[in-house]
């Protein structure tokens, strides 16, 4: 195999950060010297049909994975400070399997040719205020007033893909991918409600933000809290009773997001004093509800995913290997990404 003007070095880090290896572990897996990948990686070299048989052999991939076109697409995860604390390997992991995940189901999408009704926010038409733009963009989706009940549904029937997984961490509960197909990337492990609002939040940057700035993120914990919660709405709860903790788990299952979210917008909106606020936050942590609030809110399935692949199965008579060869994959690492999203796997 020629691989002087084919082999994509994009695709070679992808596949060794998304196994979770550095250069050296790589060369300990393969045999060849750790230089000689580096090479490979900075575009100085390609690898002949030997080396590329023990890299593929080593990351278990087919070779004509490394073969594909793409670029190493950034993502949001540098948007939030928190991420300082992973360390760079487990935050090259994570940010490798979302772009793994997202690359493989971009033929599949490309095909489908999946509508997408994204709004072109620019910032300062709305005087860089983040509460104005989640308004208008539930105007410009036409959310209707009160609680938004499925917001996975919502966003996916406006084309963005949602991918969920269990980062291995609590460090990070989600992020956004930069590419041609609006993507957000959620931790699995965190509760329902928390999600929610991380999956607003980051919408809040997939339409707001492209450059970090010491204003991003309270623009997109705004945006989100406007988005989840929106004033006008929240009058009619906040005004009329205590808020307390009783009152703040009753309110949970209603809006869908966490006590302390609620919490924090009652203060926001000077529904409640400094004091109170913080009193509150006092009880909450007393209580353990940073960790594990009461009230379990049910989960949202992600639709599209399945939807996609089930076209491709159901009514375009596609087998799981055939899928897994158009996405480049090992049947594994297919079964891995979307076994949950079919009833049986076929060969």
């Amino acid at each position: 195999m020629n691989t002087e003007n084919t082999f994509n070095p994009a695709m070679f880090k992808l596949a060794r950060e998304f196994r979770g290896y550095t250069q050296k572990d790589l060369e300990i897996k393969s045999g060849i010297k750790q230089g000689v990948l580096s090479r490979y990686e900075h575009s100085l070299r390609a690898p002949g049909e030997e080396h590329l048989s023990k890299i593929a052999e080593a990351l278990h991939f087919p070779e004509e994975f490394f073969f594909q076109k793409g670029e190493d697409y950034p993502t949001g995860i540098v948007f939030h400070r928190k991420f300082s604390s992973l360390k760079i390997k487990e935050k090259s992991r994570i940010e490798a399997e979302a772009k793994m995940r997202l690359l493989s189901l971009r033929p599949l999408i490309h095909e489908l040719d999946i509508d997408r009704e994204i709004p072109d926010i620019d910032l300062e038409k709305y005087s860089n205020d983040a509460t104005k733009v989640a308004q208008a963009v539930r105007y410009y989706w036409k959310v209707p007033s009160g609680p938004i009940k499925n917001l996975i549904e919502l966003l996916e029937d406006k084309g963005i893909v949602i991918f969920r997984f269990d980062f291995g961490t609590s460090l990070l509960d989600g992020f956004f991918v930069h590419d041609d197909i609006p993507c957000i990337v959620i931790n699995a492990r965190a509760p329902m409600d928390r999600q929610r609002f991380t999956i607003a939040h980051e919408l809040g940057h997939l339409l707001m933000h492209r450059i970090s700035s010491n204003e991003t993120e309270p623009q997109a914990n705004q945006f989100a809290s406007e988005f989840l919660m929106p004033a006008k709405d929240m009058d009619e709860f906040f005004k009329t009773s205590e808020i307390d903790l009783r009152y703040l788990a009753a309110l949970k299952p209603i809006w869908r997001v966490s006590m302390a979210a609620l919490l924090r917008r009652a203060y926001d909106l000077e529904y409640i004093t400094a004091s109170h606020f913080k009193r509150l936050n006092i009880l909450i942590n007393k209580f353990g509800y940073k960790k594990k609030e009461p009230i379990i809110i049910e989960s949202e399935n992600e639709g599209l995913l399945k939807e996609i692949i089930q076209t491709y199965k159901e009514e375009m008579e596609y087998s799981d290997n055939e899928l897994a060869k158009i996405m480049h994959l090992s049947f594994q690492d297919y079964l891995y990404f979307f076994n949950p999203f079919h009833f049986s796997a076929s060969l």
